[in-house]
């Protein structure tokens, strides 16, 4: 199935309450630091996904994979949740607008910072 993934991170008991509002330093990791919540229209853009989740009907649609998973505390968009397109370019919601993210692959794992 094609489309825009969209992940939201995962907060982890440990993490500082300052790293959840900033995307400097992040790590995204598929399954391991955050989990796919939806696959949105390819050709949707990164603000009307952000749009979606946050004012649209994305944030009751997902509600209950939010309620389902483990370290999973948010059902709107926020810093730090990633949208991957068709072509893997990945993007991280920003504290305002999106910044891309570059894959590194230092042992085959799919890892972007």
């Amino acid at each position: 199935m094609k489309g825009t993934k969209v992940y939201y991170r995962l907060h982890k008991k440990d993490m500082d309450t300052m790293s959840l509002f900033s995307t400097k330093g992040l790590t995204f990791t598929p399954n391991v630091t955050h989990v796919q919540v939806a696959l949105c229209p390819s050709e949707w853009s990164k603000e009307a996904i952000f749009e979606y989740f946050n004012i649209g009907e994305g944030v009751s649609n997902i509600a209950s994979k939010v309620t389902a998973t483990p370290d999973l505390t948010h059902t709107s968009m926020s810093v730090g949740d990633v949208v991957m397109t068709e072509d893997d370019r990945v993007f991280v919601c920003a504290s305002c607008g999106w910044d891309e993210l570059a894959m590194i692959s230092p042992d085959f794992r799919e890892i972007w910072r």
